[in-house]
């Protein structure tokens, strides 16, 4: 892309560009486990929403939302 760009002179769109990079993996601290509100929102999660949260095996998270 950035070739093309740089070749024709001209700015292309592409749809999801102007998104934030999400990184994958949630952070493990002393106190525990932080998911951020950029990688909820990846997961398809809403500000408000609330979830729980199961480790059934190692290496495995799982999310489930609570309606309400």
């Amino acid at each position: 892309m950035a070739k093309l760009i740089q070749l024709d002179e001209t700015f292309y769109k592409i749809a999801g560009m102007e998104e934030r990079a999400v990184a994958g993996a949630p952070k493990f601290g002393k106190n525990g486990i932080h998911l951020s509100a950029a990688l909820l929102k990846s997961y398809g999660f809403k500000e408000g929403e609330s979830f729980k949260f199961f480790a059934p095996e190692a290496g495995k998270i799982l999310l489930e939302k609570i309606l309400n």
